[in-house]
């Protein structure tokens, strides 16, 4: 995954150069990426979603984003939609904390902050 890849790159001395360069102080790091979106069901399976007809599925785009406090933001906003949905997480559950891209965001941040 890009974000772990990008984490990997901070503990270089350029960058982790750049990071502090004129006092500049890392406040979140995220991620814009498009999407589909479809009900979750209990038992639902990675991959499940790809055999879903394309009537059941939303398409919409997603900023994924976790702060110096490792808060977690996310805005999701749907194909025609006027605002996106909004959700913010102190502690997020389980099955937004343990995503892919939760942990690399998050893993960026810690890097960052601890640089």
């Amino acid at each position: 995954m890009a974000l772990h890849h990008l984490a990997d790159a901070l503990h270089t001395a350029p960058m982790r150069s750049w990071l502090h360069e004129d006092g500049r102080r890392c406040v979140g790091f995220a991620m814009v990426f498009d999407d589909w979106l479809e009900a979750v069901h209990p038992g639902c399976r990675h991959g499940d979603f790809a055999q879903a007809p394309a009537s059941a599925r939303v398409e919409a785009r997603v900023l994924a984003a976790v702060d110096a406090d490792l808060r977690v933001y996310r805005a999701i906003r749907t194909r025609g939609a006027q605002a996106p949905s909004i959700t913010t997480w102190a502690s997020p559950p389980p099955r937004i904390r343990n995503t892919r891209i939760t942990t690399g965001l998050s893993r960026l941040m810690n890097l960052a902050r601890f640089l």
